[in-house]
């Protein structure tokens, strides 16, 4: 089964995308920060990242630039109330809009 990284210090919209996720057949790895992301994907070789850009450690534009600076060839979608970032593949708004999630990730060849 094909797994997701879910990345997001609000509790509450973690447990809506691995919700939303799991109804779609995927598993999900939860992070409340970016800081373990790095070691998360080198140990468990998730399909795809999803990060809010906005966080009080280590936010997603850090994290997205790490994971691209290591040249690590995972397909990136952010999420945030208020910004976009184009570094990602796709930039959603808060709430997910879950039907675009879902053709994003079969885009991106996860599903």
């Amino acid at each position: 089964m094909r797994t997701v990284l879910i990345v997001d210090d609000d509790e509450l919209s973690r447990l809506d995308v691995m919700s939303k996720l799991a109804e779609l057949g995927l598993e999900s790895i939860e992070l409340d920060s970016g800081k373990l992301v790095m070691s998360t994907i080198v140990n468990n070789f998730p399909s795809a990242l999803i990060v809010d850009l906005v966080m009080d450690e280590q936010d997603g534009f850090e994290t997205i630039n790490q994971i691209k600076k290591n040249s690590i060839p995972i397909p990136l979608f952010a999420m945030s109330s208020n910004e976009t970032y184009l570094s990602a593949h796709k930039t959603f708004k808060k709430p997910v809009d879950f039907a675009a999630l879902r053709d994003s990730l079969v885009e991106a060849c996860v599903l």
